[in-house]
């Protein structure tokens, strides 16, 4: 956040505030008062980046600054920027899922497929027809630079299934998350199950899967 006019500051705003708020929820992620800023001409409010591929996190920094414009501003904001963690490369098995809930397809069994994601990479299994207990065992590799490795999970409407033309081809089921922090030594994880959860912030969904995750060199 700046102010633009030369030989203006916060000071000269008053009763000005600047807060960040979810347009879904409304739900307010923070906010500041501009005139507590005092003679400074900007606000490192905060700080957005990916946690994951399908997840946000928002970090409250609340630090003044100086410069008019943003490009001005950088020096005070190059320290709150963290460097790419380094490429590494994982292989990711998907065994089995258990205990899935069929309530979105009315009670008639899933025809279950996954993805596995990692930075912006994604790879994409084959589906099983009519179970709820699916044996996947596929083994997929990735690479790139993240901290966590995604599989979502869902269920495919097969042609004769649809009752309507606009129905979506495909049900959302869950995901899991998998946390990978840079480490002394290769990552190994699993085998091992997981519970599925729709959002990170919301309960776990009905169901599990059986995941093995190793780091390569």
């Amino acid at each position: 956040m700046n102010v633009f006019d030369q030989g203006c500051n916060f000071t000269n705003v008053k009763h000005a505030y600047v807060r960040l708020k979810n347009d879904r929820t409304d739900r307010e992620l923070c906010r500041f008062t501009l005139t507590d800023c005092g003679k400074r001409e900007a606000l490192i409010m905060c700080k957005l980046y990916r946690a994951s591929p399908s997840q946000w996190k928002l970090k409250v920094i609340g630090s003044q600054a100086d410069g008019h414009t943003f490009d001005k501003s950088l020096k005070d904001i190059i320290p709150f920027l963290e460097k790419a963690p380094p490429t590494r490369t994982f292989e990711v098995r998907v065994h089995e899922a258990k205990e899935l809930s069929t309530e979105k397809t009315g009670g008639a069994l899933l025809n279950p497929y996954f993805d596995v994601r990692f930075d912006d990479k994604k790879e994409k299994s084959k589906f099983l027809k009519e179970t709820s207990s699916p044996k996947f065992e596929q083994l997929f590799k990735v690479k790139g630079e993240a901290l966590a490795i995604e599989v979502n999970l869902y269920h495919k409407w097969l042609r004769n299934q649809k009752t309507s033309s606009t129905m979506p081809n495909k049900e959302y089921l869950g995901r899991v998350t998998i946390p990978v922090p840079i480490s002394n030594s290769r990552i190994s994880i699993g085998p091992q199950w997981f519970p599925l959860f729709y959002e990170p912030e919301l309960p776990a969904t009905s169901g599990q899967l059986k995941i093995t995750v190793s780091e390569l060199k």
